[in-house]
């Protein structure tokens, strides 16, 4: 048998050492780049929503599917036309009511078809449809419109924005025990209380998020103020890429030699808590006292507890009106623009992207009502005298001296400067 020779290409045509080298490549490249599946990337797309934005996504289509169900239709969402899904969103907004058999408020129909939209559009389904916007969804909008007209002139359009908390309230809730900084709950509802005013927060809204590290104390040529230590991420501005979004950090100053210095506060309350605490704001120690280091412990507020705050500090003062957390806001923004601040001021405290934003946020105090209220009541004066009183034009104001020279000059002509000296009497001229 002749002689032959099996040879084994183990690594491609490479050494031994080169076929490891390529291994470490081939690692690296794994590493830099992870597989993602399809769910993974439609669970990312739909990260970019708030979780209220999706509850209230989920609100709408199951009124939607509830619906279709009561009236023995079948939609498949993911097939139907625009022009079909037109004639049952048509029928669906003229039909739907609340558990009660009544209307839904105005701002629920709109939030309704808000949800649905972005059902569609959100994966798996991502039609890519606008059904506010688009023309083959013109019959149902019209219908839509329509009811919100009807309801409007019914009188049912009983919306109103979070009103501002009256200065009265304001002062029964700066004198209350409910915000005395002497104790563990005065202290963290002030402090509260404070950055709330000072920093225009909308409600609940990143509250959970905040930590001791989320602000800084700084100080300018005159006094001490804090601020933000981060561009923090709003309702209005997610983008990290705006230019102006420290400008929007806002700043509490101190207020020197008042017991209701905000910074002061914010200073004790920090030397308060635990240097191991995680979250801003934390629950008082059950058995806290006033002569004790610490004041609170590690468990930190929840959403729902944070959400509920002013109501809460409200019932506990007693103030003329239960206010909710975003009534704050209308406050800061109601007090600023009172003192005369420009819109452009008050946006880089509210964080308001238009000025059209703010006007539902102002709204005249009762002390501007009665003022107002008080000019018209004002006794007017009757036609038939401000007719004879202006009856004739009022008299020109005359110079002494001048019906002299209209006369005299009244056909002469001057090239060059002419000074006129008037004198009031005669003695008055010089010899």
């Amino acid at each position: 048998m002749d002689n032959f020779i099996i040879n084994f290409d183990l690594f491609g045509g490479l050494t031994f050492d080169e076929w490891l080298k390529e291994e470490d490549r081939t690692e690296q490249k794994m590493e830099k780049y992870k597989p993602v599946t399809n769910e993974e990337l439609d669970q990312l797309e739909k990260s970019r929503n708030e979780a209220s934005t999706a509850r209230s996504t989920s609100w709408a289509v199951k009124c939607f599917q509830d619906y279709l169900s009561n009236t023995g239709q079948r939609v498949d969402f993911s097939t139907v036309s625009r022009e079909d899904m037109n004639k049952v969103l048509r029928e669906f907004y003229g039909a739907v009511r609340n558990s009660q058999g009544q209307h839904y408020a105005i701002g629920s129909y709109i939030g309704l078809r808000a949800g649905i939209n972005r059902y569609m559009n959100n994966p798996p389904l991502s039609r890519a449809w606008c059904v506010m916007q688009d023309t083959e969804f013109t019959s149902s909008n019209n219908v839509l419109s329509g009811l919100i007209k009807t309801l409007r002139r019914a009188g049912h359009d009983k919306s109103q924005q979070h009103p501002a908390i009256t200065e009265e309230d304001i002062t029964i809730l700066r004198n209350s025990a409910a915000k005395n900084p002497k104790t563990p709950q005065g202290l963290v509802n002030k402090v509260w209380f404070d950055i709330q005013l000072h920093f225009g927060r909308r409600g609940k809204e990143g509250l959970r998020r905040l930590t001791p590290q989320s602000f800084v104390i700084k100080r300018d040529a005159a006094a001490k103020y804090v601020s933000l230590a981060f561009n923090e991420e709003t309702k209005n501005h997610k983008s990290h890429q705006e230019r102006d979004r420290q400008s929007r950090r806002g700043a509490m100053f101190e207020e020197l030699g008042s017991e209701f210095c905000p910074v002061s506060s914010f200073e004790k309350y920090l030397s308060k808590l635990l240097k191991e605490a995680k979250a801003f704001y934390l629950h008082p120690r059950r058995a806290a006292k006033f002569e004790d280091e610490v004041w609170y412990s590690l468990e930190p507020m929840g959403v729902n507890h944070l959400g509920s705050m002013l109501s809460r500090i409200c019932k506990e003062a007693g103030t003329s009106v239960i206010y909710t957390n975003h009534c704050i806001r209308s406050t800061t923004i109601q007090k600023l623009a009172d003192a005369g601040l420009e819109a452009r001021e008050i946006m880089s405290v509210s964080g308001h992207k238009s000025e059209s934003s703010l006007h539902s946020y102002w709204a005249p105090s009762l002390t501007s009502r009665k003022r107002w209220s008080s000019v018209l009541c004002q006794n007017v004066q009757p036609l038939e005298e401000r007719s004879s009183n202006n009856s004739a034009p009022p008299a020109k104001r005359q110079t002494p001296g001048m019906g002299f020279m209209d006369s005299y000059f009244s056909n002469c002509s001057f090239n060059g400067s002419i000074q006129f000296n008037f004198y009031s009497k005669e003695s008055d001229m010089p010899q």
